[in-house]
């Protein structure tokens, strides 16, 4: 992986992370105190989730490319 890449889905990763925060302020009479120790495993999986699909659109760019 290249570095820009990782940099770019960490901060996709973090635009999506916001929501989570702010739906887990909103929701803390349902997940009880504590719900902050799920952040930043969402801000994680958010950003593992980013390279995931950069990495799966870069794959099919390149195989429809050759495939030409």
């Amino acid at each position: 992986m290249k570095g820009k890449t990782i940099f770019i889905s960490l901060v996709l990763g973090l635009i999506l992370w916001i929501p989570a925060v702010q739906y887990a302020c909103n929701q803390r009479a349902v997940f009880g105190i504590g719900s902050e120790i799920l952040l930043p495993f969402m801000f994680v999986g958010g950003a593992y989730f980013m390279l995931d699909v950069f990495d799966t659109v870069k794959n099919w760019y390149w195989y429809y490319r050759k495939k030409k």
